[in-house]
């Protein structure tokens, strides 16, 4: 494996103004993300391309009553900003940095990152598509993972005011005041030091969620549905005026109802990895799997089938589950097994009751490409964490892997494998 490169994937690190109720706080986190970003500064040249897979800053987690920041004022956020130095350091010493939007920052736009262009080389983050092959073989795909979800999506009707935006910002708008009554109540000072903090959609929402929202929406929409399975989890009152971006008028859950009543019948007739339209049973699912039960196992197992791809790497979920962190699994409706592996890339701001009580921890993965043949050869889940020294360190040892492909489709785990910063 002389000839092992790395393409290291980050994701879900939520990066927003450090109001209270932003999942990331600079405070909190940034230490863990600092050990990841220096660690990948150090093993520069072991580097082929550094992937941030989306949600890598937070448009979203804001009170109603708070206008939400553009991607500038995050980047110039005080507290952020030996954070972004590091970011630009490591655009200048690594080949490239790819960015793919997540839904938290879905309007991240190519100007955007200019902003982050390298301190001495002026080199550029690339803006990449919504799925990316890094490698232009298709043998390894990453995507953010939100496309797949009914919440989450971009949502471009026309009668959506906000579009792209989809019902799931509503989600996350009334989480945050959800949020701060809790704070008022426990006397925190901020989201992270609240256990459970970081559901993808912005609320936690529950199969007995799902069952209710099935039974609305008999009777209205699923879009009603969701607004009042919304207005039930976080008390926000359905006429609350929300302040949205880009200049739009402040909306209220009451008055985007109609916004988004179309949207089930929107996601029939929209395609799945494998260029079909979902229909009613895959438009139940983008709901139910994904923004219920954050499972997007059987996504990853399209794209492997359509792509051919023997590694797929997504987001999205946060903390999943245990064997979801490096998972192997195998193409359905094949006349052979066709093994891949599905990677979650983790969540990177964590809560501190959950880092301490649950073992969530900040993590990311980290493809070895072999050179010659431009294949996948190896993956790994690293996590990073506070040691007992009081430094924040990346660990020496995977938490799953490696785990290695050979050309033939046979899986194998082979412990010499090449690491990072081997």
């Amino acid at each position: 494996m002389a000839d092992t490169r790395f393409i290291v994937v980050l994701s879900d690190i939520h990066i927003g103004t450090n109001s209270p109720t932003n999942w990331y706080q600079a405070g909190i986190h940034g230490p863990y993300v600092q050990a990841i970003l220096n660690y990948l500064i150090t093993h520069a040249d072991q580097i082929k391309e550094l992937i941030l897979l989306g949600d890598f800053v937070d448009l979203w987690t804001y009170l109603p009553s708070e206008t939400p920041p553009t991607f500038a004022e995050i980047v110039q956020n005080t507290q952020n900003k030996s954070l972004f130095n590091i970011i630009r350091t490591l655009v200048d010493k690594i080949e490239k940095v790819s960015f793919v939007n997540g839904n938290h920052d879905m309007t991240v736009t190519a100007d955007d990152l200019k902003l982050l262009s390298g301190l001495t080389t002026q080199k550029q983050i690339y803006l990449q598509p919504d799925l990316y092959k890094p490698l232009g073989n298709g043998t390894l795909v990453c995507t953010h993972g939100h496309h797949f979800s009914m919440m989450c999506a971009p949502y471009k009707d026309s009668k959506n005011i906000i579009a792209p935006l989809p019902v799931g910002y509503y989600a996350t708008r009334a989480g945050a005041y959800y949020a701060e009554l809790q704070l008022k109540k426990t006397g925190k000072k901020n989201v992270a030091e609240l256990p459970g903090t970081g559901e993808p959609t912005g609320i936690g929402l529950t199969v007995e969620n799902f069952a209710e929202i099935v039974v609305d929406a008999a009777v209205h929409s699923v879009g009603y549905a969701i607004m009042s399975a919304i207005q039930k989890a976080t008390g926000l009152d359905w006429y609350t005026k929300i302040v949205m971006p880009d200049n739009h008028a402040s909306r209220s859950l009451d008055d985007a109802d109609e916004d988004f009543h179309d949207l089930f019948a929107s996601f029939e007739k929209s395609l799945g990895p494998d260029g079909k339209p979902l229909g009613t049973e895959g438009a139940w699912d983008a709901l139910l799997h994904s923004d219920i039960e954050n499972n997007l196992s059987s996504y990853a197992g399209q794209l492997a089938s359509v792509h051919h791809a023997k590694i797929v790497v997504m987001g999205h979920t946060h903390v999943p589950r245990e064997n979801e962190k490096l998972r192997v699994l195998n193409v359905k409706d094949t006349a052979q097994p066709l093994p891949f592996i599905y990677a979650n890339s983790g969540f990177n701001c964590p809560a501190l009751p959950d880092i301490h009580d649950e073992g969530k921890i900040p993590t990311f993965v980290s493809i070895g490409i072999d050179e010659v043949t431009n294949f996948p050869e190896s993956i790994e889940h690293r996590g990073v964490r506070k040691g007992a020294d009081g430094q924040y360190h990346v660990d020496k040892h995977s938490l799953l892997g490696p785990l290695v492909l050979c050309e033939h489709s046979k899986l194998i785990k082979v412990e010499t494998a090449k690491l990072l910063g081997d």
